[in-house]
């Protein structure tokens, strides 16, 4: 019966059905038999039933491909629900193009109306300008010695396809302390030079918690990305007090880091950071947040790892015992490992400087003892 019927035959009987028309109406028109007519109506659901699997297959790998650019954003970015408005809007822009402006407002929170007010703020502008641009002026700095100042690195960013003028370059140079040691930058790079004691000279024993803070920061790979773990770490206790991961490596992220620890330990006397020589921490911002917070800044010699050498071996030991030996399966799995880590470190690992005893124990013991007297 099926060889004297075309598939347009078929495929009306079966419209028909779905129309209204009687089982006896079908039979008579199209001149087939009951059993014709429960083959074809069963093939027609099979068919359709595939055709609603495809669009649900379509759908999923649709919201699939979304989840996957938007996991990719928040790896480049490197932002999260405590970062401002302003280097969200940064890199909006930076990444508008390589993804939708839709997509880069769900990932980041950030409602279209707030976007548009704040890219048309001239202030607000430069400050975008400033968290696209500096890490590349920093690379850029760092890699000539410190010795270009704002008219190259100008133009090496304008063959890098920024479109950006001397005169932004030098702000935003100026307002993250990066300063040439060549022409009329010699001699503010000298006063400056004076200005980095090095209070500490390798005297690692301190009497109380509070009084001596040491921080530093390190690279780790995650597949073929690159993430800094910035530290701040009490040198009584060999405790970390606060620690921060980041694609990016800027003067907002050591600030952040610094709040945090004096946010979380509350100093009720003055004390003394410790850290390298970084651009990031001789820059006037963070040095500008040191003051407010009563803090002095002490500074390794220049190219002399062992003047911060604390905060080195925490990094040693953080990377052989737990970085090292893992592999993982997402960025918030690493994330989770360093805290992970760091929690155990500060209470339960024990420490052979602090003769086998745990940071939270040295410090306990201390405040035990001072709460007695």
């Amino acid at each position: 019966m099926s060889k004297r019927h075309d598939e347009k035959q078929i495929s009306a009987c079966c419209l028909d059905y779905r129309n209204g028309k009687s089982v006896q109406e079908l039979l008579h028109c199209y001149s087939i038999s009951k059993t014709t007519l429960y083959r074809w109506l069963q093939r027609q659901r099979r068919t359709d039933e595939h055709g609603t699997a495809k669009n649900l297959d379509r759908k999923t790998i649709s919201e699939f491909e979304r989840q996957r650019k938007m996991l990719e954003i928040y790896q480049k970015t490197g932002l999260g629900t405590g970062s401002s408005v302003a280097e969200k809007v940064a890199a909006i822009q930076n990444l508008n193009g390589e993804y939708s402006l839709n997509l880069l407002f769900l990932t980041l929170g950030v409602p279209k109306a707030t976007y548009y007010r704040a890219i048309e703020s001239k202030e607000t502008q430069f400050e975008i300008k400033c968290k696209t641009l500096m890490p590349i002026i920093e690379e850029i700095f760092n890699e000539s010695k410190q010795s270009y100042g704002a008219r190259k690195i100008t133009e090496i960013l304008r063959k890098k396809g920024f479109s950006v003028s001397p005169n932004t370059v030098a702000k935003i140079m100026h307002s993250h302390g990066l300063f040439s040691v060549r022409a009329g930058a010699k001699k503010l790079y000298l006063q400056n030079q004076k200005r980095m004691e090095n209070l500490l000279c390798q005297q690692f024993s301190v009497s109380k918690p509070n009084e001596v803070w040491v921080s530093d920061v390190t690279e780790i790979k995650y597949r073929k990305y690159k993430y800094f773990i910035y530290i701040v770490l009490d040198l009584f206790s060999r405790k970390v007090i606060a620690f921060h991961i980041s694609m990016k490596t800027t003067v907002q992220l050591v600030n952040r880091t610094i709040k945090k620890a004096f946010e979380t330990r509350q100093p009720t006397e003055p004390l003394i950071l410790h850290t390298d020589r970084g651009v990031n921490y001789t820059s006037k911002d963070y040095n500008h947040t040191l003051r407010l917070m009563n803090i002095t800044h002490s500074y390794s010699s220049a190219g002399n790892p062992y003047d911060n050498s604390v905060c080195e071996a925490f990094f040693k030991t953080l990377k052989e015992e737990e970085l090292y030996r893992r592999e993982y399966h997402s960025e918030a799995e690493m994330k989770k490992s360093v805290f992970d880590y760091i929690e155990r470190y500060n209470t339960k690992r024990p420490h052979t400087y602090l003769r086998y005893k745990t940071p939270e124990w040295v410090e306990a013991e201390y405040f035990a003892q001072h709460t007695l007297t």
